[in-house]
């Protein structure tokens, strides 16, 4: 029996001693009480994945638990309870699910989260049919709509959505000048006399409301933004950060602007769980991945991987089939890691390095005061897309909303040696193992 096995088997004699299941960490730290001389990162690539390879004697009733399917099984409420425990969703219901998510969708073309579109479901679908949709199925349906060319996705702190063809309404005919500068005088007045940013968001809300009740005209994002860009070029307005870009007042304020508080400083090294865990419940069902294997690469200690920019910090192998090519086909992803307002260039180089031997390589930089309207921010934005890199930035680690894919990478296609010898070279020995199991 290898250590991996081990390990494995003693993790699931602890779940057999709980049966509400325990959480990733706590099961982890107490393997690490069992096997003290283990490595902490080889304890923890035995069982990340104990409900993929024992499907029949692990399941995850929720995010980051663990617990054993005979204690699910035994459960009154299964079918109906308010997590992934629910019977598994038929082809009827399905159907009635992408139904629900696409009337949940602005029919004015404009984009709307996936955070609010998955609670619009969920709401709907525990009301009709009492199903509970998790954050997995909302995306493989959400992926189909976009396949199907009914939908497409924007760019925005936990990804948006928006429908592809707008429905007719004659709400956007063209505004005349008159009307422009009535609306100018609504936004103006929306925003606080006292210097104080509100979102776009909300300014966009108040202004429609505005312009609903005094002009009956509706007010679509894009002429938003045209008369706010009007009034910051005539020095009336200013911009500032935050989700969706805010907005202040600089001419007319009565008080001094306050500046935002700035957001504890987190450590490169503190950010990598957070994002594991994003990548394998929010990242990976987003780029309907099914079947992979997640590693932190950072952790290698003295391991020699083949010189200066060769090691990733977070590194991800997909295994995919296709109905029409036979055998299996690998996806290697790589993901470095940057602190709190990292933006120097040396890290589109470094991401950039890995890519000679991946499909898809981003660079992830934790910005917790907001999107950066700076020129140095733009600059590495634009050096990524020269590279064709991808670029994700993240206020809270560990709240999937709070991340914005700002460029998507651009696929590449390795050398399959190349491939091999990352995998080889860079990876832990457990991820490798189970590499070799799925490619079989």
């Amino acid at each position: 029996m290898t250590k991996r096995d081990e390990i494995s088997t003693r993790a699931k004699e602890i779940l057999g001693s709980a049966p509400d299941g325990l959480r990733l960490r706590e099961l982890r730290g107490r393997l690490r009480e069992l096997f003290p001389d283990v490595p902490e990162g080889t304890i923890g690539g035995s069982i990340w994945n104990l409900h993929v390879r024992f499907p029949d004697e692990v399941c995850k009733p929720a995010r980051g638990y663990f617990r054993l399917t005979k204690f699910r099984e035994s459960d009154p409420d299964t079918a109906s309870a308010g997590n992934e425990q629910q019977a598994k969703i038929g082809q009827k219901q399905r159907s009635r699910l992408t139904k629900v998510l696409f009337e949940a969708i602005p029919k004015d073309g404009t984009t709307i989260s996936n955070r609010a579109a998955l609670q619009k479901v969920q709401k709907v679908a525990k009301a009709r049919w009492h199903v509970h949709v998790s954050k997995k199925t909302y995306f493989e349906i959400r992926n189909e709509l976009i396949a199907e060319g009914r939908l497409a996705k924007r760019a925005g702190p936990g990804g948006r959505v928006c429908r592809i063809e707008p429905a007719g309404n004659e709400e956007h005919a063209k505004i005349g000048q008159k009307q422009r500068s009535k609306l100018a005088k609504i936004l103006f007045d929306s925003i606080p006399k006292d210097g104080t940013s509100i979102s776009n968001g909300v300014a966009l809300r108040r202004v429609q409301k505005a312009a609903k009740a005094s002009l009956n005209l509706d007010v679509s994002r894009e002429t938003y933004f045209e008369i706010r860009n009007e009034l910051i070029a005539k020095g009336q307005l200013g911009k500032g950060v935050g989700y969706g870009g805010s907005v202040h007042r600089i001419e007319g304020t009565t008080v001094a602007s306050k500046t935002a508080k700035q957001r504890k400083k987190i450590a490169e090294r503190a950010l990598y769980e957070p994002l594991l865990e994003y990548i394998r419940q929010t990242w990976v069902p987003e780029n309907e991945i099914k079947n992979f294997v997640l590693d932190k690469t950072a952790a290698l200690g003295m391991k020699k991987t083949g010189g200066v920019w060769t090691r990733p910090d977070l590194s991800l192998v997909g295994i995919h089939t296709f109905t029409y090519i036979p055998g299996k086909t690998i996806e290697l992803v790589t993901f470095e890691v940057k602190p709190t307002d990292d933006f120097r260039i040396e890290g589109v180089f470094e991401t950039a390095a890995h890519s000679r031997a991946t499909h898809r390589s981003y660079l992830m930089i934790h910005t917790p005061n907001g999107k950066p309207d700076t020129d140095k921010f733009q600059r590495l934005a634009s050096e990524c897309e020269r590279f064709g890199l991808g670029l994700i930035i993240f206020g809270n680690p560990h709240n999937w909303e709070t991340f914005e894919t700002v460029q998507e990478a651009e696929r590449r296609n390795p050398n399959a040696a190349d491939v091999n010898a990352f995998i080889k070279n860079v990876m832990h020995k457990p991820q490798q193992e189970s590499i070799s199991e799925m490619v079989k």
